[in-house]
Order: structure tokens, then sequence, then C-alpha cells
């Protein structure tokens, strides 16, 4: 089956003992284990927003580990993912990043509460909101600032 056949791919790729793994949206309830498995795994999922595409790698840990604890697995996404990167293709269709948020926590409905970090204006340029993420503190600021 698809979900057998990822996780043995994603097994295969442990094994060479890599520094980041890019897991592609078609990965499905593997991408999760992928992300857990390694640090700094890079997962791509369609989703129409970047809370929404939180939202669906949980419901694909769901469906993939039915008798795990949806609360475990929010706290294991949680430990791991960082950063949420939004792309939407420009007008001639080249995909474009539009915005940069952290993922700050799950409300209690379960859905991602994002910070920004960096975003596109209508006028199309992008830059900084100079919010520094948790994760970059100690960093200098310099670097969430236009």
């Amino acid at each position: 089956d698809a979900v057998g056949g990822a996780r043995a791919a994603l097994g295969a790729a442990l094994r060479l003992e890599p520094d980041r793994l890019v897991v592609g949206a078609d990965a499905g309830a593997a991408a999760l284990d992928a992300l857990l498995a390694l640090p700094g795994t890079i997962v791509a999922v369609a989703a129409s927003s970047g809370a929404d595409a939180v939202g669906r790698l949980l419901a694909q840990a769901r469906l993939a580990h039915p008798g795990a604890e949806v609360e475990a697995l929010r706290e294991a996404l949680l430990s791991q993912a960082q950063l949420v990167v939004a792309l939407a293709r420009d007008a001639e269709g080249r995909p474009r990043v539009v915005r940069i948020a952290e993922l700050e926590r799950l409300d209690e409905r379960g859905r991602a509460v994002l910070a920004d970090l960096f975003v596109q204006s209508g006028d199309g340029a992008f830059g900084a909101t100079g919010r520094v993420p948790a994760f970059a503190e100690g960093a200098a600021v310099a670097l969430f600032k236009n």
C-alpha cells in the first residue's frame, strides 16, 4: 500500500544518516514520521493556508496511528515543527514565498496558531515583521527586521 511504501522509503532514507530530509506532499502519513525522526526535515503539504497545512499533517498522523492519543500527536508535532512557509503563484504562474510564520501552538480546537515573521505586502514587497521567533532567542534582532 502507499503508506507502507512511503514508510519503507523513509526507513531506507534514514539508514543513510542524512542531515536533512525533504518530504513531498504525497508522502501522506509518513510525513509526520519523517518530521519526528529527523529534526530539520522539510515537509511539503498542499493546503489553503499554513494553519490548514498543520491540520492536514495532524489528520494524516491520526489516520496512520489510530491508537495514538491525539494530544500526544499534537505535542510531537509541536516539538519538531517550528516554521510554516506559505507559497502562492504570482501572475506569471511562478511559485513565490508569501509568508513565513512560526508555529506557536495549537488552540483548544487543535487549529494552528501562527505568528508572522516575514510576509508579502499588498504591493508585492516581502519583508520582516520584526518579530523574533522563540527558537531564535538570542539571535541578532536585525535578522528579523527590514
